[in-house]
């Protein structure tokens, strides 16, 4: 990757002044528009991460007056390779891929990273406002390394998302691979880009259902119980109702985000910015800990090969399929 001040780009870029007629042109004219003059921004954020190369690497050995040509695999990149010859070992360096220049700006650094981290997250945020099934699985391929870059290989975020892969890519039809990711999301208003995950909507139904609940007291039954779960969202739905005929606000619990004006801190966090430049490269900055343009710099290519291997692996294990469908 090579070293570009963001801020510089930025600014290489054509002013985005309005054009004086926009208003008028079709769709189609103003995202060309758009994508002229967000595009070399984009290009610097995002990092493709593609397969390692499996090219095997020449490296010239002199023992004494005899030369040796050896070839190791790809995977020995960076590392060293011993052998034994007359009872003599001898340690053989493999050179490593060359890394690009690293910026000597922690400040710079972290916040690149933190950009190229974030953008992953709100397009995956959109692709499940938006119940985007085809671009769930593109989407997670790329986050498992993110998740282990910014965890570890035993990230248990990038193991979930190889099991799904592997189930709705591979395992299952794709009658049932379209089911599953329908499934994946919800809908309560009905309205385009109303999705939430079903996950956080389950969330939703247990708090309800533990509101009900503390209104049986201590000496409830099971059956009580169930009874009064199954009546919860009727429940809940009409005493909404009954605020909202009362003109009362909908109800809230600690639960529940409340949101306050951010105004001020908007204008805090601006100021801030400004003065510290984060996108303008300044060699010698430290904020305290060294940190990489982006999170999948350092990740070795081939380990994470294994590990998506492996989990896939794991994955198809657990799938229980008749005997019809050993073949």
């Amino acid at each position: 990757m090579q070293v570009v001040d963001l801020y510089q780009t930025i600014t290489a870029a054509q002013p985005l002044n309005l054009p004086q007629h926009i208003k008028v042109w079709s769709n189609q004219k103003k995202l060309e528009w758009l994508i002229q003059h967000v595009q070399p921004v984009v290009d610097l954020i995002y990092i493709p991460f593609e397969k390692p190369s499996q090219n095997t690497i020449p490296v010239e050995v002199q023992i004494g007056q005899l030369r040796f040509q050896l070839q190791f695999p790809a995977n020995m990149q960076g590392k060293d390779h011993s052998i034994e010859i007359n009872g003599i070992e001898y340690i053989i360096p493999v050179p490593a891929v060359p890394q690009p220049q690293k910026v000597l700006d922690e400040l710079y650094n972290y916040s690149l990273s933190y950009l190229r981290v974030m953008m992953d997250f709100m397009v995956f945020d959109r692709i499940i406002h938006d119940g985007d099934v085809d671009r769930v699985a593109p989407l997670l391929k790329r986050l498992i390394p993110t998740f282990i870059g910014l965890t570890s290989y035993k990230s248990k975020y990038a193991v979930e998302c190889v099991n799904f892969i592997t189930k709705t890519e591979w395992a299952l039809s794709e009658r049932d691979s379209i089911e599953v990711k329908l499934r994946s999301f919800v809908n309560t208003h009905g309205k385009a880009g109303h999705n939430k995950a079903a996950d956080m909507q389950q969330e939703n139904n247990i708090k309800s259902v533990k509101t009900v609940l503390k209104g049986l007291g201590a000496g409830k039954t099971e059956a009580a119980m169930v009874r009064s779960s199954l009546a919860a969202p009727i429940i809940d739905k009409t005493v909404e109702m009954f605020r909202k005929s009362l003109g009362l606000k909908p109800s809230s619990s600690p639960f529940e985000h409340r949101k306050k004006p951010d105004d001020g801190d908007r204008d805090v966090v601006s100021e801030l910015l400004i003065d510290a430049k984060p996108f303008v490269i300044t060699e010698g900055r430290v904020i305290g800990f060294d940190c990489e343009e982006s999170v999948l710099t350092s990740l070795d290519k081939f380990k994470i090969n294994e590990f998506m291997k492996r989990n896939g692996a794991r994955a198809m294990n657990q799938c229980i399929f008749d005997d019809e469908d050993e073949d």
